[in-house]
């Protein structure tokens, strides 16, 4: 298959197109979050450890948690690190020299709608569980039993503890592969939605992948609906107190997503899970809130509070085809390679410009609905989509995209953090005859 690969990522500002001006909104009670106040080890007191145990480190990367990179070497063999910025003065986060960035699966520019779509050795990473027929990109692979869900599997398997983040839903950490495990009996599972909807799964284990020694194992269909919270006072145990994160109430008078419970996560100080945990004008960087029940619970670290103006959002465009020639089918890739979601309008996902000239209409996805009630898709760190289009002429052709950061989730018409511009990618040119 031939394939044209994005080389080239421009982020500049347009002017807006009827996204309503940015308001206020609430804010999480967590003191001091901002990028400068590390919740580290300082370099003097790092240097005494060090030499205590006649070992000095070389770099910033043993103090990071690891979901957070600021190379490659620091994630697993199958992810990549997306997002980390350098900063004019380092070091600039505690003893990094960069802002650090999150690992998540790895990106290819090919797009599938299933396993079969993609190379041995890797997985497709569907755009969403909601509207199959969107294509979604391949990802590496971190094992020959990884999988997104239950077609991922042979038939007498089941696909367990898979994170699949619907960007038409609350959509925060990135996508990350479960394991496919024989089917469990009656009374087994491995996950609540294996069991009745008033009883949860209790005692299962599906193995990290970066944990050799470990064994899966099946648990328990026990009485009780599944724990889930809609607000940080769910979380209160005792004297110790968490934050709710990714739970939905609609406070409008109709919303694109259905109230729904989230769960709990640890409390942070001077750190993130979302941006509600941050001041105004500072965007949670480099988060990872993984659900219970999933392969990367393990790895759901907060991120860091960064300010909108030393962001530097990293979204590709690239374009697959087996034959570039009119009328014949193309796809844009458009993937999401920041630390932090992007925001897309659905029905002016993607710009065809030949020439210099712009062509109409955009390209869209298959939920456009032209209606005054704006409704965004998110695209967290790694995630991605194809959009096919045909060239109707010979030219020189560039695919754009136009995205946001910071937006709300889950309502119409969202504030955002970039309310006054519009941030702009395109792809490399191409030839088509």
């Amino acid at each position: 298959m031939k394939i044209l690969l994005v080389i080239f990522a421009l982020f500049s500002a347009c002017s807006t197109s009827g996204v309503p001006s940015a308001g206020e909104t609430n804010r999480r009670d967590v003191p001091d979050a901002a990028p400068d106040a590390w919740e580290g080890v300082d370099s003097e007191e790092t240097s005494d450890t060090a030499n205590d145990h006649d070992f000095e480190p070389k770099d910033c990367s043993v103090y990071l948690p690891m979901t957070q990179c600021v190379s490659n070497d620091d994630c697993l063999s199958f992810e990549t690190c997306l997002g980390s910025l350098s900063c004019p003065e380092p070091p600039c986060y505690g003893l990094c020299d960069a802002f650090p960035g999150v690992c998540a699966p790895k990106p290819t520019p090919r797009s599938c709608v299933k396993k079969s779509d993609c190379p041995q050795g890797f997985l497709c990473q569907r755009f969403s569980p909601s509207m199959p027929d969107i294509r979604g990109i391949c990802i590496h692979s971190p094992s020959s039993d990884a999988c997104f869900s239950d077609e991922d599997c042979e038939p007498s398997f089941v696909c367990a503890w898979a994170h699949v983040c619907d960007p038409f839903d609350i959509c925060l950490a990135p996508d990350y592969p479960g394991r496919c495990l024989p089917k469990p009996p009656d009374r087994a599972c491995y996950q609540n939605s294996d069991c009745k909807p008033d009883e949860h799964c209790e005692n299962a284990i599906v193995c990290a992948f970066d944990n050799e020694a470990c064994v899966s194992k099946m648990g328990e269909c026990k009485s009780g609906a599944p724990f889930g919270c809609m607000q940080d006072e769910d979380c209160l145990s005792g004297s110790s107190s968490a934050f709710c994160v990714e739970s939905f109430t609609c406070k409008a008078t109709a919303c694109p997503v259905a109230d729904k419970k989230g769960f709990c996560v640890k409390p942070v100080v001077a750190q993130c899970y979302t941006d509600a945990f941050c001041s105004k004008n500072y965007l949670c960087v480099s988060s990872f809130p993984c659900p219970p029940q999933t392969t990367c619970a393990e790895r759901g670290f907060p991120g860091f509070c960064l300010s909108t103006k030393d962001l530097k959002p990293s979204v590709t465009v690239s374009v697959e085809g087996e034959d570039f020639s009119v009328g014949k089918t193309l796809y844009a890739l458009i993937v999401n390679q920041s630390a932090f979601p992007v925001f897309l309008d659905p029905c002016n996902a993607g710009f065809v410009k030949v020439d210099d000239s712009y062509l109409s209409p955009p390209l869209s996805l298959q939920t456009c609905a032209k209606t005054e009630q704006v409704r965004f898709v998110t695209l967290p760190s790694g995630k991605g989509f194809a959009i096919p289009f045909v060239p109707g002429f010979p030219g020189t052709y560039q695919i754009e995209t136009i995205f946001k950061i910071g937006c709300e989730q889950g309502v119409y018409n969202p504030t955002c953090a970039t309310t006054l511009q519009e941030l702009k990618s395109e792809s490399m040119p191409f030839k088509v005859q």
